[in-house]
């Protein structure tokens, strides 16, 4: 039997690792894009030694401090040089090992090895995660999701195996790694009252237990707030997120991210433009209500111990959840998102259990991986064009010859949906001109729709610039891309310049154009570029 189990194991981990592999294959040829350049950048020139500098003293991460997660970077780059496959490699082990690390906590709590299987690959093929097979600078996220799946698991031991003080141990090791990670496993202090949910004593005795292990893993974040204050000569509170608190906004931002567990955000943008069309809302309503009541009358007739596991599911989702919701990021939810498949692994199996045609289940879920493959692969399809139309822009760019200044009208944002230059225009630029003393100025943002996206110049004077874009729209720095487009008119000013930008949307035709009144005197002391759809022109003034 035991041999079956790992036979099976096995089986599940070479499966999972073919799935998700098939599912993101196209990530593999990615090139470097948007705040990659940026990243990257700042640990070109580290070693070995240099490379552990930030457990002493600040780094890039400014208000953050994060120096175990900043070690992925310099070495990957030491190791195998500026080349984008290997992060891109890394990104995709990192994302498996977490669906295994996640089957391994769910077996923990009994749940059926089938279950387990399904869920943990629903959570490697779920399109919202996005991000964390795409964007280098998120690998950080999945390697706290996994110190922190394997801090809870080694706290859970401690109910299983004659409280054996060493799995105390591990956990708070664990969570200490997570801590230097990224500053939301500082939430984990909590992972203590997971266990609590889950004990089988009384609760006065396990209540003494949770808080006396409650203190070893707060004594952890103090000494940590502690180092950093006194040798590092930063704090937490520094961070902007803190001048962001809204309660009303963080109540919006907690739904949202609930719903960014299953989907992008570009569903969440058409539901808003269909607030008011009840031939919309109405029947997704119904269903929602109808899901809810389902999900309702599965758990109430669930056994004790399986509405302990749903709860602590709710309960991690609800912990790690809590520090982003001043801020709406859609990557900070997925180690949240990992509580709400913990709880649905409860009801699914629960579901399986009163089925007598599990087979069929079986065909279902088959076939809605295949769904989310497809899905996923053709949204990296859309990764790749924008990463090779960036790479080409910027290879263009490097043969040009430039004043220490260049100033960049409609730096492309976004191409499909696909950040290209959204973060980090300083540092790319730099990298392309091969010179980190260039100073980059970008006033005008443009977001680029469809296959064959064209900008021209349509004037340039030491007054004004006229632009006109098909299959594009102008946006103002700082402006937000669009899932929905419509008609629109905007006019700001921006360091002391006058925009007007007027875009059009009709038939499937995007339509945009800008217009530019220059009160500030044109320097000459810069050089001046536009991007046409394709690669960086040089602008003339007349």
């Amino acid at each position: 039997m035991i041999k079956t189990e790992k036979i099976n194991r096995i089986i599940f981990i070479i499966s999972l690792c073919i799935l998700t592999t098939l599912s993101w294959l196209p990530v593999l040829s990615v090139p470097f894009i948007n705040d990659d350049f940026q990243i990257l950048g700042f640990h070109l020139n580290k070693n070995f030694l240099t490379a552990f500098e930030p457990f002493w003293q600040k780094d890039i991460s400014q208000y953050y401090w994060r120096p175990l997660g900043n070690l992925l970077h310099p070495f990957m780059l030491i190791t195998f040089g500026f080349n984008a496959l290997p992060f891109r490699i890394l990104s995709l082990l990192l994302n498996i090992f977490c669906g295994v690390t996640l089957y391994k906590v769910l077996s923990k709590f009994k749940i059926s090895d089938s279950v387990s299987m399904i869920i943990s690959v629903l959570f490697c093929l779920l399109p919202s995660h996005e991000f964390q097979y795409t964007w280098i600078a998120d690998q950080g996220e999945i390697l706290l999701a996994i110190l922190l799946l394997f801090s809870f698991y080694n706290y859970s031991s401690l109910f299983i195996k004659n409280e054996r003080k060493e799995f105390l141990i591990y956990s708070i090791v664990l969570f200490l790694a997570a801590a230097l990670v990224k500053e939301t496993a500082y939430a984990g202090i909590l992972i203590p009252w997971l266990g609590f949910i889950n004990s089988d004593k009384t609760w006065r005795v396990e209540l003494k237990r949770t808080l006396l292990n409650t203190f070893y893993f707060a004594l952890v974040i103090l000494t940590l707030v502690l180092y950093r204050v006194l040798v590092i000569g930063s704090s937490p509170l520094e961070s902007n997120h803190f001048a962001s608190i809204n309660p009303v906004s963080m109540i919006i931002n907690f739904i949202i991210y609930f719903f960014l567990v299953f989907f992008p955000p570009e569903v969440l943008e058409w539901l808003q433009y269909n607030a008011k069309n009840f031939f919309v809302i109405i029947p997704i309503s119904v269903v929602t209500i109808l899901l809810i009541i389902f999900v309702v009358r599965i758990f109430i007739k669930l056994p004790v111990n399986r509405k302990k596991i749903f709860f602590i599911g709710i309960a991690w989702f609800i912990i790690f959840i809590l520090p982003a919701v001043p801020v709406l990021m859609r990557w900070y939810g997925f180690t949240a998102s990992i509580g709400i498949m913990i709880s649905l692994a409860v009801i699914a199996e629960a579901i399986i259990e009163k089925l007598k045609w599990k087979r069929i289940l079986y065909y279902l879920v088959a076939f809605i991986f295949i769904i989310l493959c497809f899905i996923n692969f053709n949204k990296m399809q859309y990764w790749k064009a924008a990463g090779d139309k960036l790479k080409f822009a910027l290879g263009e760019l490097s043969k040009e010859k430039t004043k220490s200044t260049i100033l960049i009208w409609a730096i492309p944002d976004k191409l499909n949906r696909i950040p290209m230059m959204k973060l980090g225009v300083r540092e790319t630029v730099q990298w392309a001109l091969n010179d980190n003393n260039v100073q980059v100025f970008a006033p005008l943002r443009v977001e680029l729709i469809g296959n064959e996206p064209g900008i021209q110049l349509n004037s340039a004077s030491t007054t004004e610039l006229q632009f006109e874009a098909n299959g594009a729209r102008f946006m103002k720095e700082g402006g937000k891309s669009k899932f929905i487009l419509e008609n629109e008119i905007e006019r700001y000013r921006y360091e002391g310049n006058e925009y007007e930008i007027i875009t059009s949307f009709d038939k499937n035709k995007l339509y945009s154009k800008v217009k530019i009144r220059l009160n500030q005197k044109p320097d000459t002391n810069f050089d001046q570029f536009y991007f046409d759809g394709e690669k960086f022109v040089r602008l003339e003034m007349k």
